[in-house]
């Protein structure tokens, strides 16, 4: 979104701001790449589009974008599909390059969490789940109230922590149903 200066406070305008970047920066093979990645990324993504753009995004695959090649079952054919770039995932969060007040330092800071962070977070437990959209319907509320302001990587952390017994319960489910389909 950009660099801003040390005391920089954002407000629901920057939120506008935003949103119409991010609208803007929808091609066909990004908003693709963030529904099939799901989560946060997901979520996001949902809100941004139109009608019209979910009927493209729906024809498949768009090769004017970024992708990659993958096999299947040890298939000699490749199939490619859409995906987000490193440079991506900052834009869909609303990343800004924050002053730290210490030479050229910068910290980062995001509307929302990055989709790695909240690959890490007790949310995400494979499905958007009721609890989910709840949580993002809030913090939309409190961005536009004036109060949800961006928040860095580690903030993101400790809010999406949650219950820390996650990803404990979460590899041993899927540890089980490999198991289990396996057999």
């Amino acid at each position: 979104m950009g660099w801003c200066r040390t005391k920089w406070k954002a407000t629901p305008y920057d939120y506008t701001g935003y949103w119409r970047h991010l609208r803007d920066w929808m091609t066909p093979s990004r908003p693709r790449a963030a529904l099939m990645s799901g989560g946060i990324a997901w979520r996001i993504c949902l809100n941004v589009l139109v009608p019209e753009d979910m009927s493209e995004v729906m024809l498949g695959p768009d090769d004017s974008g970024y992708g990659r090649g993958i096999r299947f079952n040890g298939d000699d054919e490749v199939s490619w599909d859409n995906e987000l770039s490193q440079d991506d995932t900052p834009v869909i969060s609303g990343v800004y390059k924050i002053f730290t007040g210490s030479g050229d330092q910068t910290a980062d800071t995001s509307w929302w969490p990055t989709q790695s962070t909240w690959q890490g977070g007790s949310m995400d437990v494979g499905y958007w789940s009721a609890f989910c959209e709840e949580w993002y319907l809030k913090r939309c509320e409190l961005i536009c109230s004036g109060e949800g302001e961006p928040k860095t990587t580690d903030s993101w952390c400790r809010t999406l922590q949650g219950w820390k017994g996650r990803k404990l319960f979460s590899k041993k489910v899927q540890d089980e149903s490999a198991r289990v389909l396996s057999e």
